[in-house]
């Protein structure tokens, strides 16, 4: 699953909503992270290394595809995965995302 973000206009899209084994934020390079946040918006914040994405926005990203049981399971499991490995907020409200900079 990934997130781009473009500064050209500002945009946030989810690419392969249903590819749960990966997740990043794709940012281009040089972006700071205060405008990386003012992007994001109610998306997710940037830490200055990774973006912490709110669930609940990750779901509004996905659209009609997040009613889907299958995908609401995909998540589930991409969920529990970053718990155990500490990439879940302490109030489980947002999911620890890897940014990789492009060229943009």
């Amino acid at each position: 699953m990934r997130i781009v973000v473009t500064t050209d206009p500002d945009a946030v899209t989810l690419d392969e909503p249903d590819e749960f084994t990966s997740f990043e934020v794709v940012a281009p390079e040089g972006t700071p992270a205060t405008a990386l946040d003012g992007i994001l918006g109610a998306v997710g914040r940037c830490d200055g290394e990774h973006v912490w994405v709110d669930r609940g926005a990750l779901a509004d990203l996905a659209g009609a595809r997040a009613a889907d049981e299958a995908w609401q399971g995909g998540l589930a499991a991409m969920v529990d995965y970053a718990r155990s490995n500490g990439f879940l907020s302490d109030d489980g409200a947002a999911i620890r995302a890897h940014v990789d900079w492009v060229p943009g």
